[in-house]
């Protein structure tokens, strides 16, 4: 454009007789620019781009990426504040032969300021190449809001557009904003101020003092932001200036559903299933009809899709569905959206889109946010981004190359992502696009990056997938390519691979050798090792519950090499006695997998390595681990405790050095781990590993032996029988001592939190972390005692006193039983409430 201007210069100083060749030059250069920069989209240049913003003019002193408030009272109204975003490629959008930016307009929520947007608004959306303008709507402090129809003008043409007999409006509120109540019904509840009108002037000073491109300017908006939006799209002054809306919880108030004034509005509407403050499915008699949970009535989301697809003259009513490469990005979040739209057999690409998600009355969800990014850049407004792969189906275990580029700014923080997978468990897969030397000549805007061997996520689940580029820091994409399948591993395969321990009887004290073999090899195949009873018909019942595991074609767990053997064997350490299965997976993405195979062995005979481990440990017991070594001393041994989580692969739980020797005991016991240590006393209940582990270098080290056993749950009497008894009130300030009485002595652990009342729901509560106060019951103090270091003292009965800190309100006081590692717990919390006065 700035080329285009200089042109223009030339030509005020040309003579008469070169004036007429020089501006059919002027004008055959115009179009070429714009036509290249811009292919067949229109594009309109503020005028902002031909001239930097003088001092006191909006935007000045503003640099790439940068924010300020600014102040505006338009006549006969109330001064508020607005904030500008300059994209972070503003230089490069503002110079010669690059398009002007999109605007995006942002509205907040009712009672809500030009703050609300947050990071979307002040991050992702100027790194996507948008001047951002978030308003700030008129009303009272706190009640800051947007005129749109019905909101201030109810009765509407169906009538009041609320059940007066349940409300009596808010009118009053903005007796100072405009709104002469003498002529009000109970429904009104925003600003009388013109809201379009303020929108107008402001749009007008950005347009004349920023560059942005004045044919692709969108709205969008949150709850009656959202609202908003569309009383932009239908307001005959304001709709012939807007690209598009992308209202997020906002619909039209009932009566007041006409579509656009304008065609060449889109609109992307984003609302929630469970929302009851704007209800966009009919809970009414009529099912155009919808009303929140106090008295005010909505055109239903169904509703307004019919009637923007009617308006814009196309057929159908809005409810074609939204498939294959043209989602906006819709697909890579699975179930969360449900989306229709309208106007699909135009060729313009106009579109009229809905969405249902799966959430209430909330607007700052990434699957809300990435599909409208998309939409609003999806007509040429992005920076030229391509993602692209060579085909459209993979086989499983092959390598997928993905090859990108952009126009934006060169960065070293770009990734590619996969989006989708299995459809029971959908997820995301990464690479850096500087993995390996692809920066190695500084930051790039384009290039190669492969899912192979040398990626952990590889080899990839069977599954679709639709390759996207990002902002390392973003969780919105910048743009995506066509989705792409993986295949199924082949039944064939499947059935015909095999796994064979070594011997079907193994000594407790011996390796555990295990053979396979497969007709077809992939990358990082698995053997694992499984407790019998976690194995139902030959497959694991939650495949993270393996004792052991290695990949067979590096006999490790790191997987870095690239081998993918046919047939050959692997090697375990002891694991101790009892029945198990060694299970041969081909896939190593998918716990889950059907592509495995198991085999049962026994290990039998007398442990002579970890010697009178009990089968069972009460909670809290001590528990002592007698050992010996058959061959040479231990250089530098442990005795190290595994915990089986749910869910999860076993955990270190507690670990013991035992230094060099040949024999010795260990005791596990409060006094000699410490609740307070990393990994705190009574070990959790569940399924436990006891190994003696020989540290041979510090990056090395050998399971000698080891053995099982279990730690039961605690006893129901230590909480279903415990009474706890905080006096009925304390003054501000006062310390609040909580009297407890247990059939039994306290273990080790135990604690004390205080909570507010809302937080205790039936007796328990919901998160035992999230509390008032807290305290170990037994020492009285968040420390072990600094004379006996772990809290010995453990009676049945005793009192708890806190320090005075809490706050005026109402507590109750509840007893934890912590059972450690990953925050499982048994509570008991008193009956009666106690209160903390505001009497400071």
């Amino acid at each position: 454009h700035h080329r285009t201007v200089r042109l223009f210069n030339m030509v005020s100083d040309a003579t008469p007789r070169t004036f007429s060749g020089l501006l059919v030059l002027v004008l055959l250069l115009t179009l070429v620019v714009w036509s290249n920069i811009a292919g067949t989209d229109a594009v309109d240049p503020s005028p902002g781009c031909t001239n930097a913003p003088s001092e006191g003019q909006l935007g000045y002193g503003l640099g790439p990426g940068e924010w300020a408030d600014f102040r505006r009272r338009p006549p006969g109204t109330q001064q508020r504040t607005h904030r500008l975003h300059l994209p972070t490629n503003y230089d490069t959008a503002a110079g010669a032969g690059v398009p002007p930016p999109p605007l995006l307009l942002q509205f907040h929520g009712w009672g809500g300021a030009q703050t609300e947007c947050g990071d979307r608004c002040r991050i992702e959306a100027p790194q996507k190449g948008f001047v951002v303008v978030a308003m700030t709507g008129f009303g009272p402090s706190g009640w800051n809001s947007w005129k749109h129809g019905g909101s201030s003008d109810s009765p509407g043409p169906l009538g009041p557009v609320c059940d007066e007999s349940n409300t009596e409006g808010y009118c009053e509120e903005y007796a100072s904003s405009g709104c002469d109540c003498s002529q009000a019904d109970n429904c009104w509840w925003t600003t009388c101020f013109d809201s379009v009108a303020q929108v107008l002037a402001v749009l007008d000073e950005v347009e004349e003092a920023v560059c942005v491109d004045r044919d692709r300017i969108w709205a969008t908006g949150c709850s009656n932001g959202g609202m908003f939006t569309f009383e932009l799209a239908r307001d005959a002054r304001s709709a012939p200036r807007l690209r598009g809306i992308a209202p997020i919880v906002g619909l039209p108030h009932w009566g007041y559903s006409e579509g656009p004034s304008s065609d060449g509005i889109k609109m992307m509407g984003m609302w929630g299933r469970d929302d009851k403050v704007v209800p966009p499915i009919s809970n009414t008699d009529d099912p155009d009809k919808t009303v929140d949970s106090t008295a005010w009535y909505y055109t239903s989301s169904d509703r307004v899709m019919r009637d923007w697809t009617s308006k814009k003259g196309c057929v159908g009513k809005g409810r074609d569905p939204v498939d294959g490469s043209k989602n906006w990005g819709i697909g890579s979040f699975g179930n969360k959206l449900d989306c229709t739209q309208g106007c699909a057999e135009r060729a313009d690409g106009y579109r009229v889109v809905g969405c249902i998600f799966d959430g209430k009355h909330e607007c700052n969800w990434n699957f809300i946010w990435e599909p409208i990014f998309n939409f609003m850049l999806d007509d040429g407004g992005s920076a030229g981004i391509t993602v692209t792969t060579s085909k459209p189906k993979y086989g499983f275990s092959e390598e997928i190359e993905v090859q990108w580029s952009t126009d934006g700014p060169k960065s070293d923080s770009y990734q590619i992502r996969l989006f989708g997978g299995p459809s029971a468990a959908p997820s995301v897969l990464i690479v850096d696009v500087c993995d390996g030397s692809g920066c190695d000549g500084g930051p790039v805007n384009g290039g190669t990056v492969t899912f192979g061997v040398d990626t952990g996520s590889f080899p990839i689940p069977a599954g679709t997938y639709q390759p996207c580029l990002l902002l390392s820091d973003q969780e919105n994409p910048l743009g995506c390519g066509d989705s792409f399948d993986v295949k199924k591993i082949p039944n064939k395969v499947r059935k015909k691979a095999k796994v064979i321990p070594v011997e079907s009887n193994i000594s407790p004290d011996s390796p555990v050798g295990v053979k396979f073999s497969t007709p077809k090899a992939y990358h990082r195949m698995w053997i694992g090792i499984y407790d019998r009873r976690d194995v139902k018909k030959k497959k694991p019942l939650d495949g993270t519950q393996m004792y052991e595991w290695l990949y067979v074609g590096c006999n490790d767990n790191i997987g870095a090499c690239r081998k993918k053997p046919k047939n050959g064997a692997v090697s375990f350490p002891p694991v101790g006695l009892g029945t198990y299965y060694a299970c041969f997976f081909l896939d190593r993405t998918s716990y889950d997998t059907p592509n495995v195979v198991c085999k049962k062995f026994r290990v039998k005979g007398k442990n002579s390595i970890i010697k009178n481990i009990e089968k069972a440990y009460r909670y809290d017991q001590e528990i002592a681990v007698q050992w010996q070594v058959p061959g040479p001393p231990l250089s530098d041994g442990s005795i190290v405790l595994y915990h089986f989580r749910p869910g999860q692969e076993k955990i270190l739980g507690l670990k013991k050095s035992v230094g060099s020797g040949a024999e010795g005991t260990e005791d596990f016991t409060a006094a000699s781990i410490g609740i307070n240590e990393s990994y705190w006393w009574p070990p959790p209940p569940g399924d436990w590993q006891v190994c003696l582990v020989d540290e041979i270098s510090p990056n090395s080290s050998a399971v000698v032996g080891c053995e099982r056993f279990k730690v039961k749950t605690i006893p129901k009497i230590y909480y279903e029988e415990l009474t706890l008894e905080p006096r009925a009130a304390y003054n501000c300030g006062q310390t609040v001592g909580v009297r407890y009485q247990s059939p039994r002595d306290l273990f080790a652990n135990t604690w004390m939190g205080i909570y507010r009342s809302e937080q205790v729901v039936d007796g328990q509560v919901s998160d035992p972390d999230s509390n008032a106060a807290w305290l170990y019951a037994a020492c009285g103090t968040q420390q072990p005692d600094t004379d006996s270091q772990n809290c010995e003292d453990r009676r049945g009965t005793g009192t708890v006193r806190f320090d005075g800190t809490l706050g005026p309100g109402t507590f109750r006081a509840c007893m934890i039983f912590y059972q450690s590692l990953y925050h499982q717990y048994e509570l008991k919390c008193s009956e009666n409430e106690f209160v903390v006065k505001d009497n400071c």
